[in-house]
């Protein structure tokens, strides 16, 4: 029964499974051994130096003393080489096989291939950047609350904004409260609310937020990007602008029509 386990794991596996001899000869491999590293038949791979397959060869040396030092070696990243030439990034795991004496005959081992979970990672830390680039040049800072659980994220560029170091922000929704202006507190809160139980569309908010220097600064909106099977929300995600100077300048504007408004009547 238990040989039978093991060849059952050994066949259907989908990462590659093999066992190979200290010297590096393959003895055994399964299918996906094959077809990870794009060989037609058993007897051509069999006869592939193991070294050949490693397109750094100092990471085989380091992944055996690891085995040799520690009993094992686990998910060790290294890139191989595939028949064609190119290269896959992979996760190597192995432990050796010992001979009564305590000598290692063989070594059994997995190989998986992350070369598209990397490439994904690449990708999505790429738009990671021009996500933030686009922010800091739109002046934006991004929230993200959980409404179940209270949690709040705030970005690096809205702490900036009310003069924070992201360490010193609460991730919580009570520290957005404190630093809202009094008077504006309850048409913030209704506004939200109404976003959340589905009176408004959208939530979005024109109010003072005070800095850590203590001068107070005007921004908000935000709109539930993920809700649950039962349509409640999970999360709500938000962008701040800091629209001071905006609105300094609608002012002064107000201010200088209603002097020409007086000076016209006089």
């Amino acid at each position: 029964e238990s040989e039978e386990r093991y060849r059952n794991f050994f066949t259907t596996s989908r990462d590659c499974v093999f066992i190979t001899s200290p010297e590096g000869r393959f003895i055994d491999f399964n299918d996906a051994t094959l077809e990870m590293f794009g060989y037609g038949n058993r007897e051509e791979l069999s006869h592939i130096a193991i070294p050949a397959l490693y397109a750094h060869s100092e990471d085989r040396s380091v992944f055996l003393n690891l085995i040799v030092r520690d009993g094992f070696a686990k998910e060790f990243p290294v890139q191989l080489r595939r028949r064609d030439g190119t290269v896959i990034d992979s996760l190597l795991t192995g432990v050796p096989l010992r001979n009564p004496d305590g000598t290692i005959k063989a070594l059994i081992g997995t190989a998986r291939d992350i070369t598209e979970r990397r490439q994904a990672e690449e990708s999505l830390r790429e738009g990671r950047q021009r996500l933030e680039f686009a922010l800091q040049a739109g002046g934006l800072g991004v929230w993200d609350w959980y409404p179940h659980t209270g949690a709040v994220a705030y970005g690096d560029l809205w702490a900036q904004m009310l003069e924070y170091r992201p360490d010193e922000v609460e991730p919580t929704v009570e520290f957005f409260k404190r630093h809202i202006h009094p008077e504006d507190m309850p048409a913030v809160m209704d506004r939200l609310t109404g976003h959340v139980e589905g009176r408004l569309p959208v939530y979005e908010s024109e109010h003072r937020m005070r800095a850590k220097s203590g001068r107070w600064l005007v921004m908000d909106r935000g709109k539930i990007v993920e809700r649950d099977k039962d349509g409640h929300p999970v999360r709500v995600a938000g962008l701040i602008r800091d629209i001071t100077e905006r609105k300094q300048a609608e002012e002064e504007k107000r201010s200088l029509e209603e002097r020409l408004q007086r000076a016209e009547k006089m």
